[in-house]
């Protein structure tokens, strides 16, 4: 008798353990499930909104994982599986599959606008959801332990999910955001409603934290509405400043350890009646083991801690394997996201550069040669608004370029006083039409040579003037200069330009050095401008060592700006006094650029308005120009050329064209032995293009637009220093 009690208890604990490891591996498998249907959903949209099939892939390869967990599901509780509901869950499932792959056909056939439409549409949103109450009622199917462990993950889940809604509202301007809103905020409220139940019941009242968190709750949900009335209105800047604002961060952050509280609460009930069961065990095992045998008891004993040992070992791995699951796939999907912002730009700096050197290589040829006054004057004006489109673009990816820590400064001898007069000329004809005069001033103790990157202080000057200028209607626009040594610290060069214009007030200065952000939206509208260049310049001085801020500002009386870089001295000479007021040029050089007489060049090139117009440039200048439109025909004519022994001076080599891209001509040439000068041609304008074309085997690099006299120069130096290294 006694040793069937003993026995009859074995069973039962055994069985209690059975059941504990089934309600872990249904927590699981629910979690893992949710998680991978998210992975598929992503994928799909992003396939539609990027158009790249990639995303398919990734579907194809976690599709089957989704159903191998489902199965795995299915197996641990079949009850769960059973009834109307779970034909429901399976319906959707199906649904949202067929839907998905609807989408991919669509975007394999280039239709990516009925793509989005199927992804984004409200019914399969509405699957979606269906597809989650799924996934709730089968968790609902276990015991109340299995519940506290649901409802954790639940909270976590919705709690993220409805605040990536409102944020993806905000940022996107896209008001459908705002019913997944809807949708889930209610889900949250119920969870914590059902939590705080459990935590009152448990301990017999509501903890301090958690009316708290009722509260900043409440006060969220009104913000959250008032900031989707703002995005309804099309009034994205207020929604995104109500979200950044103090009080706003304040109360989600209440709320957020509030929400995480109540979930830790949760966990130490489960907790707490785990330990409950292990103390009534323990008592049943002590009633047991006063009729048992010593060994009996021992053993018993040690297996029992044998297999809870074992359990949490199989727990704490899966923990494991899951966060490092996790992490890859965001390891992956951010650098997926990089390649794909690099190739963007890469090829926007291709696309959008090339017609504008054709548009301003052309405006060059045909300048010298007007017909009548309103030729002259439309010449003027295709070249002003070409050379403010490629302004434009320049700004984009030089922003961009220092936003990745790409961008690169120099440091050489230049005059700084040479630098400014430079700025002073391309702004006079700006000035000039609107009458305001542009002044420079020198003070004492300016070295005649400094050292910085001549070329993005001018850039920065370039950006400061030209706001001085834009907003001042009357009046003047003027610099000072200044050299400032400092004991133990880098000397610096400091320019303070200041303006007659409209002044800032204190909430614009606020906000001046934002990207794309002007002081206010009444100034874009009347001044134009992209919002860049201030940012720009400001990121560009502390690459120097320096900074641009606002020394002073009053509206309706003007503004000075003042601009820093670290400059040291290249000589120990000063030629500036207090008494200079206009910095005169230095002499001109009157060198011109070599001819190409007699020269015979390879022109590589597909797009034929720029094929046109480097021909001309190169004949004019007395070169004889063969052109083949892509990189295969260049490596057959170049190595025809020089069998023949007619071998070209130069191959002025274009790198992006069909058939055979400029790099993989160059290193074609190269594996054959080719030895002579080859110059790339390209639009890209990245600080890594410039090495690649090298890697590739090219001696030099050229950007579009083209420039006739650099173009010129350049191949005649590069020809002239083969020659005498020959």
């Amino acid at each position: 008798m006694l040793a069937w009690l003993g026995w009859r208890i074995y069973n039962l604990d055994r069985t209690s353990n059975l059941q504990l490891q089934r309600n872990e591996e249904i927590a699981s498998l629910r979690g893992i499930i949710l998680y991978l249907d998210e992975v598929l959903t992503t994928s799909a949209r992003m396939a539609v909104v990027t158009g790249d099939l990639q995303w398919e892939s990734r579907y194809r390869r976690y599709e089957p994982q989704l159903d191998a967990a489902i199965q795995r599901a299915m197996h641990a509780a079949p009850e769960a599986y059973r009834g109307e509901a779970a034909a429901e869950t399976e319906a959707a499932n199906t649904r949202l599959v067929a839907m998905e792959s609807r989408a991919f056909d669509l975007v394999r056939e280039g239709r990516l606008t009925e793509a989005y439409d199927i992804v984004f549409s409200d019914e399969y949103e509405e699957q979606k959801h269906i597809y989650s109450l799924g996934m709730v009622r089968f968790s609902l199917t276990q015991q109340e332990d299995l519940r506290l462990s649901e409802l954790r993950g639940e909270i976590a889940y919705l709690h993220e999910a409805v605040a990536m809604s409102i944020k993806l509202a905000v940022s996107t301007g896209d008001v459908r955001w705002e019913d997944r809103y809807r949708m889930l905020q209610p889900q949250l409220n119920t969870a914590l409603r059902e939590a705080m139940s459990i935590e009152r019941s448990t301990t017999g009242r509501i903890s301090s934290v958690s009316a708290q968190t009722n509260e900043a709750g409440a006060a969220l949900v009104r913000m959250q509405n008032q900031a989707f009335g703002f995005v309804m209105h099309g009034q994205l800047s207020h929604a995104q400043q109500l979200l950044a604002s103090r009080t706003y961060r304040d109360y989600e952050q209440v709320y957020s350890e509030g929400v995480g509280a109540l979930n830790e609460r949760l966990k130490a009930i489960a907790e707490d009646r785990e330990n409950t069961r292990g103390v009534h065990t323990a008592m049943l095992l002590s009633a047991v083991a006063l009729v048992l045998c010593v060994i009996t008891v021992g053993w018993w004993i040690v297996l029992r801690l044998i297999r809870s040992w074992q359990a949490e070992l199989v727990s704490s791995n899966v923990r494991l394997i899951e966060q490092g699951f996790a992490l890859s796939e965001a390891r992956k999907i951010a650098e997926s996201a990089s390649g794909f912002k690099s190739d963007f730009l890469a090829n926007m700096s291709h696309e959008v550069r090339t017609p504008i050197a054709a548009i301003l290589g052309f405006v060059d040829v045909i300048a010298p040669n007007p017909d009548d006054p309103q030729s002259i004057d439309a010449i003027a004006t295709i070249r002003r608004n070409g050379e403010h489109l490629l302004h434009i673009v320049n700004d984009v990816l030089d922003l961009s370029k220092i936003e990745a820590g790409k961008m690169t400064v120099e440091r050489m001898e230049c005059n700084p006083m040479q630098l400014v007069e430079d700025v002073r000329m391309l702004m006079a004809g700006r000035a000039q039409q609107k009458d305001v005069n542009l002044t420079a001033k020198f003070e004492a103790g300016v070295p005649a040579r400094v050292m910085t990157d001549p070329v993005r202080l001018k850039q920065i000057l370039i950006n400061v003037f030209n706001n001085a200028i834009k907003f001042t209607e009357q009046g003047s626009v003027a610099v000072v200069v200044r050299f400032i040594e400092q004991q133990g610290a880098e000397e610096l060069l400091q320019f303070d330009i200041t303006d007659t214009g409209i002044g800032l007030s204190p909430e614009q200065l606020a906000r001046l050095f934002r990207a794309f952000t002007q002081a206010d939206a009444s100034t874009t509208r009347k001044f134009g401008g992209t919002g860049l260049g201030l940012t720009i310049s400001k990121q560009l001085a502390k690459l120097l060592g320096g900074d641009v801020f606002v020394l002073h500002s009053e509206l309706g009386v003007g503004t000075t700006f003042r601009v820093e870089v670290s400059a040291a001295k290249a000589v120990s000479e000063v030629v500036f006094d207090s008494k200079t007021q206009h910095a005169p040029p230095e002499s001109a050089d009157s060198a011109t650029h070599s001819k190409l007489s007699g020269y015979r060049v390879l022109l590589v090139e597909d797009a034929l308005d720029l094929q046109r117009l480097v021909c001309m440039i190169l004949r004019k200048a007395g070169a004889n120009v063969t052109v083949v439109d892509n990189g295969l025909l260049a490596v057959r004519e170049a190595l025809r050329a020089k069998e023949l022994g007619l071998a070209y001076d130069c191959v002025l080599m274009d790198m992006q064209m069909p058939v055979m891209d400029g790099y993989k001509a160059t290193a074609d040439l190269r594996s054959l032995e080719y030895t002579g000068l080859i110059i790339a041609l390209t639009a890209h304008s990245m600080s890594s293009e410039r090495a690649r074309c090298i890697h590739a085997g090219c001696d030099d690099y050229a950007t579009k637009p083209v420039e006739r006299e650099r173009l010129i120069e350049l191949i005649a130096s590069n020809v002239q220093h083969g020659k005498s290294a020959a």
